[in-house]
């Protein structure tokens, strides 16, 4: 899905005669919304997204697929556990990634505005981490981690 977003600028201001006038900027395009399909299995997997939800709570994102889910884990060992009403997570970070666990497999549909991953920096601290892919597409883990020093184990 692909939205265009038009914005129209309307400003009223006073001349130097005391008269108001009126500034009209034309409508342009100034965001787009797309959608991403994140296939989940039933069991364990991980996910990230590389979009920035229009809302960006995890309760609010899994929201569609909620029934479905048993557990969600950030890196950092926050839970959102929606059978409990647990919610640790809050609002998602751009360049997380998670474990989840989902009763029945099920399709997680992430809309907002796409990231450009070259100009986000992820933050990678000693020890394990689990972090987002922030691409559209496919690339070889290789060429994505090559600026990264100091790896001693990558697993997925």
């Amino acid at each position: 899905m692909k939205r265009i977003i038009l914005i129209f600028l309307v400003l009223f201001n006073y001349n130097s005669f005391g008269q108001n006038t009126i500034t009209l900027n034309l409508p342009y395009p100034c965001s787009y919304s797309v959608s991403q399909d994140i296939p989940l299995p039933q069991g364990w997997s991980m996910f990230s997204t590389y979009i920035s939800p229009v809302l960006a709570g995890i309760d609010t994102i899994l929201g569609e697929i909620d029934m479905g889910v048993v557990i969600v884990k950030s890196g950092e060992g926050e839970v959102y556990w929606p059978e409990y009403g647990v919610d640790q997570i809050g609002d998602v970070s751009i360049g997380e990634g998670f474990q989840i666990k989902m009763a029945v497999a099920d399709t997680l549909i992430v809309t907002g505005t796409p990231l450009i991953p070259e100009e986000i920096p992820i933050a990678l601290p000693q020890g394990w981490s689990i972090f987002g892919y922030l691409r559209q597409s496919p690339a070889a883990i290789e060429t994505m981690l090559s600026t990264i020093s100091g790896i001693d184990i990558l697993k997925n």
